[in-house]
């Protein structure tokens, strides 16, 4: 698993009850890039905490040029006491009560052009962590109390197609097979056989996991092969997520494939052929005496995917 990453998504608004999407600087009487700007720069600043709080988002860190924002989320849970250990030396070095929030920061990035209707915004993941769903939750609920519930905000994870391509066409590391449960006795022939998995409650999961050499590649036709079907998949919403590779015994429900491009790993998650996922590896970034990562090295690697992206779904009109 990374422990960094950055995960992209599209940002748009519309009035509710309807299919129009508003163009970012004619909505609401205003510019929507201003009103983020000053709901992450007033209202997230320094929010107001209650005592009975179990949840704190704020903003550490915030820029922006032209129509460009970045920075640093921080958020934690309070509620629960913990013990924190010194490694070196097994002793315990703090005791955190219940009242103290552990604070972890996130960096973000989003770029809202004053006549697109769909907008950019990427997150920083760390290891199997993210603050989007915390980020749109926060967000549609100041909306909904300043503007009365007339405004629908929406996100959705963001991989064009063609730039699907161009990362598959990249060097293919490894691919995951995934399913819910124990696999098939079928499928594991020096085992006498799992148990049933509804029989036994077991609500894991199964893995089978093809992996390239540490500095080679699959086979050419192995490659070709998964390049086809996945372009079957993708363009075809209807064609099974099955039809990838048939794996005798082991039926699995997802499929998520880890490719190479330059010195970057990217991940592509083929879950939901209408909604695909992918997430861009950047642990190798520079990381500050926190082991969290510097921000002008993540911002650096996030504006790098950001032109990309921006190419892709803006054209040649990505820098309005």
């Amino acid at each position: 698993m990374s422990k960094f990453s950055l995960a992209p998504y599209t940002l748009k608004i519309k009035q509710k009850d309807s299919s129009q999407y508003y163009s970012f600087s004619k909505i609401i009487g205003s510019d929507f890039f201003d009103i983020i700007y000053n709901y992450l720069d007033i209202e997230l600043r320094n929010p107001s905490i209650n005592s009975g709080a179990t949840e704190i988002f704020k903003i550490n860190k915030l820029q922006k040029s032209e129509r460009i924002i970045s920075g640093l989320f921080e958020t934690g849970e309070n509620g629960f006491g913990s013990k924190l250990v010194n490694v070196p030396t097994g002793k315990i070095s703090y005791q955190k009560s219940p009242q103290e929030a552990e604070l972890i920061p996130y960096y973000f990035i989003l770029k809202l052009p004053p006549l697109a209707k769909v907008g950019i915004i990427i997150f920083q993941r760390f290891k199997n962590l993210g603050i989007k769903d915390l980020f749109f939750r926060y967000l549609s609920q100041y909306l909904l109390d300043k503007f009365s519930n007339k405004y629908i905000l929406e996100m959705n994870p963001l991989i064009p197609t063609d730039l699907l391509k161009k990362y598959i066409e990249g060097r293919i590391v490894q691919v995951r097979f995934i399913k819910r449960g124990f696999p098939s006795d079928k499928f594991v022939a020096n085992i006498d056989g799992f148990p049933d998995d509804k029989e036994h409650n077991f609500t894991g999961r199964s893995e089978l996991v093809l992996a390239a050499p540490r500095k080679g590649n699959f086979p050419a036709w192995f490659c070709s092969q998964l390049n086809t079907n996945i372009d079957k998949i993708v363009k075809d919403s209807h064609t099974p997520l099955s039809s990838l590779i048939e794996l005798s015994g082991f039926d699995y429900e997802n499929v998520k494939i880890k490719v190479q491009v330059g010195k970057n790993y990217k991940t592509i998650d083929l879950s939901h052929t209408d909604k695909l996922r992918y997430y861009e590896d950047i642990s190798k970034i520079k990381v500050d005496p926190s082991g969290h990562p510097e921000f002008d090295s993540i911002n650096f690697e996030a504006q790098i995917l950001l032109e990309e992206l921006a190419l892709c779904v803006w054209g040649d009109r990505a820098d309005v």
